[in-house]
């Protein structure tokens, strides 16, 4: 965005210089990239009105005072427009010899790229209301500084002149002074002319439209070309000239149409179709999807929304009706279709950024007030404004203590109502805190925070003293789930496991998937980076099968992996939504016990899975967990189902063969997965004390005989429930088949503790629990003692 220091004081009073201008806007946010100091020849000059062609090159001009005939090299101007005339030596000498000599002329009209105003070979064009015979420099300064500012995303509001004249006026405090427009309307009503349909509301929830009947295309005043020259954009008629300064002095495009190009007298707003085709005002032919936003007329489209106009209604030197555009475009659809196509303009960056939807009425007015100025005409009565889909401003509560606690310094509240006014906004006091009304122009002001930001960098943070000392707190309080899972981390740690980290999506082609009956649960993104980050993990298990295959590639066999992580699942009542489950997960595979000369080694089997889950569980001060035989189609046999009294909280087992195969793994492995989360909401946030015993301990043994496909849990089970208060532990030591034992039954020997806290137990007592021990056994298991 570029803009001048003479053009910005029209709108604002302030004594900076242009350096110290530079500065300010630097601190406060608009960084302003670069400076170029320009210089114009119009030192003599005066204005003066043509009054007659005295030949090719040689006019009668009026300086008020008297009338002189000039030369001007260049082929047919108006009679009664407004130029520059230089009459000094140094304009005469531009004069060709040969007409000097025949005598009689007294004077140049210089172009406007001689003297630095413009990049066009026109005359000064100067407006009617300049008093003729003044000097130039009444009308230009001699010098000018522009301005380049290199704007973040956030701020729309000043792709506008307007809008860097608001930041001015916040820290000066001198008012900021809007375009009064004062509209000369004809009879004729704008609705009687044109019709808006918008067909796609999302897209364009509003469109504004005006006509001026009459106007004559010709080059804008030199004023106009000038500052359109130095913010960057060349200047081309003065129709189209005048929707650019509106948009440099607003930030809010406009477009022009040739009226008479319209069919139908319709303006309809709809959504491209796909191989659709449309060519632009530079004269490129585009093909299009079916989410661009199209202007069209009657019969076809007209515009690319917020991007660019079309070929077939532009306006021309042979243009007499013009219909104004002046609408508000959803940024998101601006920017993907922008994007489509590879068009970058002035018009795109601003709408993709977010324009102002309720000043349609104020910037058409502008546009169409300085067409009237600049191209004569008549502007018909009223404005065609279609808004389906209205916005209004949003009202933030912003808290004075939460400004001063977030910033590290105090800021009154009066201050800060004064700043946030300042910068468009309404601010009510309701005694706790202020009730701050956002205008629309500031769409980036969303937060609490948001206004906090603009409080620091208006009262300058420059202002804020950097402080040698601070005061940190020692203390912080714990989140109890993560300290949860910081305990469950180092418990895992401490039995041998190394932690991973996998990715949170697994590609729709995983092996795990290959054999999953469950699709339906799988969540699957709609807009993948790839293949292989496409669905949401439903188990943490992938990714860890996925590691140990890399581990078993590089010939290391023996391994014990964790992972705790997010999995994700849908909701079951509602399937359009999803749910995290926070889990922990784990593999053991290869030698529990290596080989050494002392001793064989041993392979990992089931039991060491399931000692690894119940010391973890132990750990966490967990007493009643049992496992039960389970088995499903990624565990096999020996598998169990975890439970906290008869809760679900996980699975454990072998892996099942055929993912073995899908893994190319050729060792047993062995899984389990638990749901943190589960376990978290059953935890004991205490732990009981209990004094140590001052009695001994009375050992039993027992070997029982039962039926070979009981499980020793259901037996351990039985006994804990007819052990009575002074049973304190149950334990299998052994389990025999064999000669001795019939078939199909098995021997398990099972260690028992009694323990009183208040006195030594005896025989007797200790005999009477046995007894109903092992005549409950009887009945529920037909369990034998051996």
């Amino acid at each position: 965005m570029k803009f001048t220091f003479q053009w910005l004081k029209d709108y604002v009073d302030f004594h900076f210089t242009p350096q110290e201008l530079a500065e300010r806007l630097t601190m406060l946010g608009l960084e302003i990239e670069g400076t170029k100091t320009v210089q114009y020849d119009i030192d003599g000059l005066r204005v003066g009105k043509l009054v007659e062609q005295q030949s090719v090159h040689t006019y009668l001009v009026d300086l008020g005072s008297d009338v002189l005939s000039v030369f001007y090299p260049q082929n047919g101007l108006p009679l009664d427009q407004k130029v520059a005339i230089g009459t000094s030596e140094k304009w005469l000498h531009k004069i060709p010899e040969k007409v000097r000599q025949q005598g009689g002329v007294e004077g140049f009209i210089p172009s406007a790229v001689e003297l630095g105003l413009a990049e066009t070979a026109s005359p000064v064009l100067l407006d009617q209301e300049a008093i003729l015979g003044t000097q130039l420099n009444d009308y230009f300064p001699e010098t000018d500084v522009v301005f380049e500012v290199d704007l973040t995303p956030n701020r729309p509001d000043c792709l506008g002149i307007i809008g860097i004249a608001r930041e001015i006026s916040t820290i000066t405090g001198n008012p900021i002074r809007l375009p009064q427009v004062r509209l000369t309307e004809a009879k004729e009503l704008t609705a009687d002319f044109i019709q808006v349909k918008i067909e796609n509301p999302k897209g364009c929830p509003r469109y504004s439209a005006r006509i001026i009947k009459g106007v004559q295309i010709k080059p804008s005043p030199c004023w106009l070309q000038n500052r359109l020259s130095l913010s960057g954009i060349r200047p081309i008629n003065n129709v189209v000239d005048v929707t650019n300064y509106v948009m440099l002095e607003f930030g809010h495009p406009l477009h022009a149409f040739d009226f008479d190009l319209l069919a139908q007298g319709k303006i309809v707003v709809r959504c491209s179709k796909a191989g659709e085709h449309f060519v632009t005002l530079d004269g490129k032919s585009y093909s299009l999807n079916n989410e661009i936003v199209l202007i069209c007329d009657g019969e076809q489209p007209v515009a690319l929304a917020g991007i660019m106009g079309g070929m077939n209604t532009e306006v021309r030197d042979e243009t007499s009706n013009v219909l104004l555009e002046c609408a508000y475009f959803d940024p998101t659809s601006i920017r993907k279709s922008r994007r489509f196509l590879g068009i970058d303009t002035e018009s795109s960056m601003r709408f993709e950024r977010g324009v102002d939807p309720n000043a349609t009425l104020t910037v058409i007015n502008r546009a169409a007030e300085l067409i009237q100025k600049t191209a004569g005409g008549e502007i018909l009565q009223g404005v065609v404004d279609s808004y389906p889909q209205k916005y209004f401003p949003i009202t933030i509560e912003l808290r004075p203590t939460y400004v001063s606690k977030l910033l590290g310094k105090s800021i009154p509240a009066r201050e800060i109502s004064t700043i946030l006014s300042r910068l468009g906004m309404e601010v009510q006091d309701n005694k706790q805190a202020l009730r701050v009304t956002v205008p629309t122009f500031r769409p980036d002001l969303t937060r609490e925070v948001d206004l906090i930001e603009e409080i620091a960098r208006v009262h300058g943070y420059n202002n804020f003293v950097e402080k040698e000392t601070s005061v940190i707190s020692l203390h912080f309080p714990l989140n109890k789930k993560d300290k949860f899972v910081s305990t469950v981390r180092e418990i895992m740690v401490g039995q041998g496991f190394k932690e991973i980290l996998t990715n949170s999506m697994i590609s729709s082609n995983d092996e795990w998937l290959s054999v999953n009956p469950d699709d339906k649960s799988l969540i699957r993104l709609k807009n993948p980076l790839s293949e292989d980050m496409a669905i949401l993990r439903p188990s943490l298990l992938p990714g860890v099968l996925r590691v140990a295959q890399r581990n078993l590639f590089r010939q290391i066999s023996d391994f014990r992996l964790f992972e705790i992580g997010i999995t994700f699942e849908h909701l079951p009542d509602q399937p359009e939504r999803g749910k995290e489950i926070l889990r922990l997960a784990g593999l053991l595979t290869g030698l529990a016990q290596k080989y050494h000369w002392l001793h064989k080694g041993r392979p990992v089997d089931f039991y060491d899975a399931k000692g690894t889950v119940a010391f973890l569980l132990h750990q966490l001060n967990f007493s009643d967990v049992r496992f039960e035989p389970f088995q499903n189609w990624f565990i096999q046999e020996p598998g169990a189902t975890v439970l906290l009294t008869n809760l679900p909280i996980g699975v454990i087992g072998k892996l099942r063969k055929n993912l073995q195969e899908k893994y190319d793994v050729n060792q047993d492995i062995f899984i389990f997965e638990l749901n943190l989360d589960v376990i978290f909401e059953n935890l004991l946030e205490e732990r009981v004390y209990r004094p140590i015993p001052k009695f001994p301990v009375v050992r039993r043994d027992l070997a029982l005989v039962v039926d070979e496909s009981l499980p020793g849990e259901r037996l351990v089970s039985v006994i804990k429930k007819w052990g009575g208060t002074y049973l304190r532990e149950v334990e299998i030591f052994d389990i025999y088949w064999g000669k001795q034992i019939q078939a199909n039954k098995k021997s398990i020997a099972v260690s028992l503790q009694f323990q009183s806290e208040k006195h030594t137990l005896t025989e007797q007592e200790i005999n009477e629990i046995m007894q109903t021990i092992l005549l409950k056994l009887k009945e529920e298991l037909n369990a034998e003692l051996r």
